[in-house]
């Protein structure tokens, strides 16, 4: 029970209020034995820990603790990194891989119609470089590799997968120059074509005018082909079909002219 002094119980029995067990006894009295009997007044025992000394420790313990912490937090985030750069570089050798997947395949398509044949000297050299496809460059992505070694090969991975996507948009570029290229020199190949077909119709007609076919109505078929293909002459992109049908109509007239044609 606490009296009116504010002391409890326990005072009122001799133990001091501030008795510290572990404190030590006293060098200059045997009989001290590191606590008050209280016999006599309280004093101040110099080997006691003062509050001041238990904040102080307090705060180190503290400190010591929240380091370690820190240390702990520290390492896990540097494990979290390297396995995050390991992961990284594997992507990046994935999509290395893949880069040259597709570029290998677009080389296939773009250049399935080019004719080495009809290509300049320098288009040749240029069609050589573009076809070749180098092949992946050996990147490791081991673990047990530092942290700066594996970024280092993620970029060297990355770096090829660009070169491998340039490499894929010089081929589409080159395809497309030699297709319109191509496509305009067909468009002169048919008019040339077409122009020495109506020719030959002209001179077919005026060969059979007198004679008598096996069908006769061949020679109406082939006159008025013949007018659709003098009207043609301007248009490279039907030129081809009436030039294929003009010339298989000559075909079937000289048949059925016979020998006499």
């Amino acid at each position: 029970m606490i009296d009116d002094d504010g002391y409890d119980g326990i005072r009122s029995h001799g133990v001091d209020p501030d008795w510290n067990p572990f404190s030590t006894p006293r060098d200059d009295d045997p009989d001290d034995i590191g606590w008050d009997d209280g016999s006599e007044t309280p004093h101040a025992n110099p080997s006691r820990m003062s509050r001041k000394g238990v904040a102080v420790l307090t705060a180190c313990t503290l400190v010591i603790a929240v380091a370690g912490i820190g240390m702990v937090i520290t390492e896990l985030r540097l494990s979290v990194r390297h396995d995050q750069l390991v992961s990284d570089c594997e992507d990046a050798v994935s999509q290395m891989s893949e880069a040259r997947v597709r570029l290998s395949d677009r080389v296939g398509v773009k250049f399935r119609n080019v004719d080495p044949q009809s290509l300049t000297a320098r288009q040749k050299r240029e069609y050589d470089s573009l076809r070749r496809v180098a092949a992946t460059v050996s990147i490791d992505c081991d673990a047990s590799q530092k942290n700066d070694q594996l970024e280092k090969h993620a970029d060297k991975a990355r770096d090829a997968a660009r070169a491998y996507g340039r490499q894929s948009s010089r081929v589409d570029a080159f395809a497309r120059v030699y297709d319109r290229r191509a496509a305009k020199r067909a468009d002169e190949e048919n008019m040339d074509r077409l122009a020495k077909d109506i020719d030959a119709a002209r001179s077919l007609l005026e060969r059979t005018e007198s004679m008598e076919l096996k069908v006769p109505y061949l020679r109406t078929r082939l006159a008025d082909t013949l007018a659709l293909a003098e009207q043609a002459t301007d248009d490279a992109s039907g030129a081809e079909s009436i030039t294929v049908t003009l010339e298989d109509l000559m075909e079937q007239v000289r048949e059925s002219a016979g020998p006499q044609e």
